[in-house]
């Protein structure tokens, strides 16, 4: 008897070894099915960190390995959207900024041009989105009404919908192909610069705009009749220009470490109304940087000036006096030249971002380091070459692009090498990541509903939604590469310009 019940127990330990084999087997199958899925639905390739780098080896792995990511995320024809209202064809030469205030926009491109353009009334488009509303409830009622009327034929229905909806289609598609796309005429045309033209912007109020050029001039425009209503003399070399958020204050950065302020005072004369006197006074100068002031921002309350220079530095500054408050510098902030910045709605928030592929998230009340991002796939190496003509290329992780994702406490940033991510400030953790074959070139978010608007050095712009990082839109209208972009909310539009001088209008 205890040999065969020895026997039975090995047979019973075999059995229980094998069985455990073939779970373990099933697990294994089951891991590799989700891994192969998850590999399929992500666009993402896992960045590729080689041990040696001193090898030559090293190079080419890592080249590969970059062509490699930027061969996903493609789109299938479907998703594509050529949908554009309008075209803006003047300038001959790549444009460099681009502004738009409630009915106008503003142009400057390299062949010393600045031009305003006109913008249809935002009451008109009302009116006419209550138009199509009222059809639709029409539409909508009178079909309610056939069904009630005709349970009893649902076959027949169906058929008669079906024709309805073949018949629909095809008037839409050609109305579509009928309808082409509005080429605008500027409004005016200033051909006052000598020398290569920075920057260009409307004032808060949509009255005045003022266009900077390098040699450190500043001309500012009466907006309905494009007169030049003052000259400033700035500071040595110009790099950017920014309006008061609620005045007719400016500030310019140059590339000496000063930011200088001036305020336009302008009103009716009073022998002639027709008339307007204009008093441009200066009103002091922000010195501290040791470098070039690569960005600035008025804060939203317009209490504040806060600037981003070269030397690594961020400073906060109060107008009144020229006083600097806050510094940020040394080993806790950036390591590389900070080239971009955003300030968060409620002056609660600050990001800025570097050359070297890192953002820094700030509490601006606290003046407290939050955290700091990794955003670049790709760190500035001296191994790193360009592809076509076996150069050097510095500057490949820089980020050129970050912004707030309201009302959700996140924030998106797209890089020089094409990947965007997408983070939650709460956790400092990445929610999405995408790596895209082109440089994201901007990058503009809705306030309201989570969806995120990126534009890339090929001339596509695509509309992602920020909580699952997939693609509902893309615009394809672009020839050259997108230098700016701007969000119409009023009029749910997108403008955007490129290198080729042409400005396209497209609705969301």
């Amino acid at each position: 008897m205890s040999q065969n019940q020895t026997k039975k127990e090995v047979e019973i330990k075999k059995t229980d070894e094998k069985n455990q084999d073939q779970e373990k087997d099933q697990k294994q199958e089951l891991k590799v099915k989700k891994e192969t899925k998850e590999k399929e639905e992500t666009p993402l390739v896992p960045v590729f960190f080689p041990s040696d780098e001193s090898s030559d080896e090293y190079e080419n792995e890592l080249l590969n390995d970059l062509e490699t990511r930027f061969t996903n995320n493609t789109i299938k024809e479907e998703e594509i959207f050529n949908v554009c209202k309008s075209n803006f064809q003047y300038h001959k030469s790549p444009i460099k900024a681009l502004s738009v205030s409630n009915n106008h926009i503003l142009t400057l491109s390299e062949d010393k041009v600045c031009c305003v353009w006109d913008l249809p009334e935002i009451t008109e488009e009302k009116e006419k989105e209550e138009k199509e509303e009222e059809k639709e409830e029409k539409e909508e009622k009178e079909e309610e009404k056939e069904e009630k009327e005709e349970e009893k034929k649902e076959e027949e229905k169906e058929e008669e919908k079906e024709q309805e909806e073949q018949e629909q289609e095809q008037e839409k598609t050609s109305n579509s192909e009928n309808e082409s796309t509005q080429t605008k005429k500027p409004l005016s045309i200033m051909n006052d610069h000598t020398t290569e033209i920075v920057d260009a912007s409307f004032d808060c109020f949509g009255e005045m705009f003022a266009t900077a050029e390098r040699n450190a001039k500043i001309f500012v425009y009466d907006r309905k009749t494009s007169e030049k209503i003052a000259t400033l003399e700035g500071p040595y070399t110009i790099e950017w220009i920014r309006w008061h958020p609620k005045g007719p204050v400016l500030v310019a950065g140059s590339s000496i470490g000063n930011t200088w302020m001036w305020m336009i005072k302008k009103r009716q004369s009073k022998t002639n109304k027709e008339k307007l006197r204009v008093k441009a006074q200066f009103l002091g100068t922000f010195s501290g940087h040791s470098g070039c002031v690569n960005c600035g921002e008025w804060s939203n309350d317009g209490q504040n000036v806060i600037t981003c220079g070269e030397d690594c530095q961020t400073k906060v500054w109060w107008p009144k006096t020229a006083e600097c408050l806050v510094t940020w510098s040394g080993p806790s902030w950036h390591k590389n030249p900070i080239n971009i910045m955003t300030i968060a709605h409620n002056d609660m928030l600050m990001l800025t971002g570097d050359t070297g592929g890192y953002v820094k998230l700030v509490h601006l009340p606290k003046i407290r380091i939050l955290s700091t991002f990794k955003v670049a796939n790709v760190p500035i190496l001296s191994n790193i070459w360009e592809f076509k003509n076996d150069k050097k290329y510095p500057g490949f992780s820089r980020v050129t692009a970050i912004e707030f994702i309201r009302p959700k406490p996140w924030f998106v940033s797209g890089c020089l090498d094409g990947n965007l991510r997408i983070f939650d400030m709460n956790s400092s953790q990445t929610r999405q990541k995408i790596q895209f074959k082109s440089e994201i070139t901007k990058i503009v978010t809705h306030p309201e509903n989570l969806l995120i608007h990126v534009a890339f050095a090929d001339g596509n712009i695509l509309t992602l939604d920020s909580r699952n990082g997939k693609i509902v839109k893309k615009f394809q209208k672009h020839k050259s590469r997108i230098i700016d972009m701007k969000l119409d909310l009023e009029r749910n539009q997108i403008y955007s310009c490129d290198n080729q001088g042409v400005v396209y209008s497209f609705e969301l």
